[in-house]
């Protein structure tokens, strides 16, 4: 089944006045005037005002890959005899689903110039453009690659108007003496990508775009779990842990789905349900305690995990029963 995951749209970001005149580097002249007739842009910029730099009959196909958080790095023109999108930052798993296109369709290519993978359709018609589209269908939502860790981030930080040097035949930056003892915290401030940070994940993204993306990619994670439930699941157990079970059950998110698959796991969570979700989620809590405390074997482990997982899969809201105390947080307790 597929999830329809909304995009957050870029329209509310202000470009600066030195954005604006970055984006003249990539200009140049033709009888339309500015639209299509950049060499290259940014994506940010792409994304906010699309009808600038694409061709209409892009477009469609180009808001369907950005809305599974792939991006896309040339499309065709007006000067061209086919339409075509060229992506990047592909997944693992998308970067499989080409790969074997490109040996089965002839409209999924590989651009060996420009290292990239695309999509194509021959003419550059409305029926084309509709061709084109439907192209996108296969792939599937991913997370953006578009961040650095702390250690990365500090790193680069400390190279700020550092001297250059060449090594090897490659330009590499020294370290900035005058940096060379700055904090992590003190060069998010410097920088003012502190928003762009998000502690719990030790990630610092790229801009506003790559973190919303991220976001989304997040929102359907969650979506796609709560609808797998709400489809393997008839009856609803009284709970009022929903939190701490979604934190569990995000944290082992791709494990879970494929638990989910299996039909005598989802018979299982079945007969689950005769039992309340507090006690089902202190069922849990103590098998946990007693991985921590070192009760098991390692052998015993990968079976525990999966009992854990389950007795929390099987948790359903239906009614508030009583308070559950907030700081005892599943994801950080063992690390399973």
């Amino acid at each position: 089944m597929d999830y329809e995951v909304e995009f957050v749209a870029m329209d509310e970001i202000e470009l600066t006045e030195e954005q604006e005149k970055e984006l003249g580097n990539f200009l140049q002249n033709g009888s339309r005037g500015t639209k299509y007739n950049y060499t290259y842009v940014p994506l940010e910029y792409v994304i906010k005002e699309p009808e600038e730099y694409i061709i209409p009959e892009c477009i469609s196909a180009c808001k369907a890959l950005w809305n599974k958080n792939i991006e896309t790095l040339m499309v065709s023109n007006y000067d061209d005899i086919e339409l075509y999108v060229l992506i990047m930052n592909l997944s693992k798993e998308n970067e499989m689903i080409i790969k074997r296109l490109v040996e089965e369709d002839p409209r999924y290519f590989y651009d060996s110039n420009r290292e990239a993978y695309g999509i194509k359709v021959n003419g550059m018609s409305k029926g084309n453009s509709f061709e084109l589209l439907t192209l996108t269908d296969v792939f599937k939502m991913q997370d953006t690659s578009r961040y650095v860790s702390e250690e990365e981030f500090l790193n680069e930080y400390k190279k700020t108007d550092g001297e250059y040097y060449v090594e090897d035949g490659f330009i590499k930056q020294k370290e900035n003496p005058m940096l060379v003892n700055i904090t992590f915290e003190e060069a998010l401030n410097n920088t003012k990508t502190n928003d762009l940070y998000v502690e719990y994940e030790g990630r610092i993204y790229e801009n506003e775009l790559f973190l919303s993306w991220h976001i989304n990619y997040l929102n359907y994670k969650n979506s796609v779990v709560k609808n797998k439930l709400d489809i393997m699941l008839e009856n609803n157990a009284d709970s009022s842990i929903s939190q701490e079970r979604d934190n569990f059950l995000d944290s082992n998110f791709d494990y879970l789905i494929n638990m989910l698959n299996d039909n005598k796991n989802r018979e299982y969570i079945r007969n689950l349900n005769k039992f309340s979700g507090e006690a089902l989620f202190e069922a849990a809590r103590n098998l946990m305690d007693e991985v921590e405390f070192g009760d098991y074997c390692e052998e015993d482990l990968e079976v525990l995990k999966n009992e854990i997982i389950l007795y929390l899969a099987a948790i359903q809201d239906k009614t508030l029963v009583k308070e559950i105390d907030k700081n005892n947080d599943l994801t950080k307790k063992v690390s399973l």
